[in-house]
């Protein structure tokens, strides 16, 4: 007959089973993907909040620069160029 305390115990090895698979599982993924979650294609550069539910925001993504509005019923793309590259040093010759 299981008794509460051994129900109990049976409970909570399996949480702390599942609990380092996950763990192992995570570190595995990472690893396979050199270290990175994600393929960092996107980058959020700025964030500049205009209330407590809106901000305009500027992201990096595929060589373009993006100025979004963020509002809690959506988000707009305000304007989109391409990243502005280093300059370069004049050619003094």
């Amino acid at each position: 007959m299981n008794t509460f305390p051994t129900t109990l115990l049976f409970t909570l090895a399996a949480l702390v089973l599942v609990l380092v698979l996950a763990w192992f599982a995570i570190r595995l993924l990472s690893r396979l993907n050199g270290g990175k979650l994600g393929n960092n294609r996107i980058r959020l550069t700025h964030t500049l909040p205009l209330s407590t539910r809106e901000k305009i925001v500027l992201v990096e993504c595929d060589g373009k620069t993006y100025l979004l509005g963020v509002t809690a019923n959506g988000i707009s793309v305000i304007d989109q160029k391409p990243i502005a590259m280093t300059p370069t040093q004049p050619n003094t010759q």
